[in-house]
Order: structure tokens, then C-alpha cells, then sequence
């Protein structure tokens, strides 16, 4: 069960309404893709070694 994160209420007369206020959901991570304007494809980043010039293997 959430906890609310502060409490309180609004007041109307002999009206009473309790409030509750929680944080927002699961925090989300965008993530974009760079595409190729002639054809749409993905474009796709190496790792190469400045040394030899061999493409690194992503982690």
C-alpha cells in the first residue's frame, strides 16, 4: 500500500473533505532512435578503436 506523501482537507462549512496526496507512478526512461531521412532505417552508433580500428562490442 502507497503512502500518502502530506495530508490534509478542505473545509465548506460543516462540510469536511479529506486529501491525500501521493507521488506520481513508476518513473519511465525514453529512449529515441535516430533514423535515416532517405529510407527510415536505424541508424546505428560503433564503438571503434582509434588504435587499430576494430569495432568494440557494445556492453
Amino acid at each position: 500500500m502507497m503512502r500518502s506523501i502530506w495530508k490534509g482537507s478542505i473545509c465548506f462549512g460543516l462540510v469536511n473533505i479529506p486529501i491525500y496526496l501521493y507521488a506520481a507512478g513508476k518513473p519511465r526512461e525514453l529512449r529515441f532512435k535516430l533514423l535515416h531521412k532517405k529510407d527510415l532505417s536505424e541508424v546505428r552508433y560503433a564503438r571503434i578503436c582509434k588504435e587499430d580500428g576494430k569495432e568494440e562490442p557494445a556492453i
